[in-house]
């Protein structure tokens, strides 16, 4: 089996406020003390042996992670009776995966909590985070500096995008110094 020793998830029983709660050949269900004060009864299980993500993880792995799964659905339904679950794993910087190990989130979710209703997907659909928008943004930046700099010469104080309202799509603006938009146009391509 292999194990990293920097890796919080290959040594579970280092941390004093880590909790095996359940654990079977393979994997372990744990909950961390510091996680429950917003997310009450979230946790996570994670494969014994080191894995960078889920798509490294064996046939005896994932059939263990079922069993896990299961048995803290449970355990979590007695302990805290939420009102749903939302699961899932993070693989690689782009998703935010911060620990270089496989782990799959469950998070017990209730329906007084202010984002109830409010999935994953929810925040990854939303049109701030469509591929290409911050790439416009900064084009569209650039543009207003560059035209503002031939126009005034750079002496007035101008603006730039700082992102697209979410309701109308319109780019909203805010105050840029000159200095700012001058180094911006020496940055470009013109």
């Amino acid at each position: 089996m292999t194990h990293q020793k920097a890796c919080p998830f290959c040594s579970p029983h280092t941390d004093p406020h880590q909790n095996i709660i359940f654990e079977n050949r393979t994997c372990y269900f744990l909950q961390h003390d510091k996680e429950q004060d917003v997310l009450e009864g979230c946790g996570v299980i994670v494969p014994k042996a080191h894995h960078s993500d889920a798509f490294h993880l064996t046939a005896e792995e994932w059939k263990d992670t079922y069993a896990l799964l299961q048995k803290a659905k449970d355990y979590l339904d007695k302990k805290f009776s939420p009102d749903g679950y939302t699961l899932g794993w993070n693989v690689g910087e782009a998703s935010n995966q911060t620990i270089l190990h496989s782990h799959l989130h469950i998070i017990p979710r209730y329906n007084d909590e202010p984002y109830a209703g409010k999935g994953l997907r929810h925040w990854l659909k939303q049109p701030d985070n469509k591929r290409g928008v911050v790439n416009k943004l900064k084009t569209h930046s650039a543009t207003v500096c560059f035209l503002s700099y031939c126009i005034f010469g750079g002496l007035l104080l101008t603006s730039r995008t700082s992102r697209r309202n979410t309701n109308t799509g319109i780019p909203t603006i805010r105050p840029q110094t000159p200095k700012k938009c001058s180094e911006k146009i020496r940055t470009m391509n013109v």
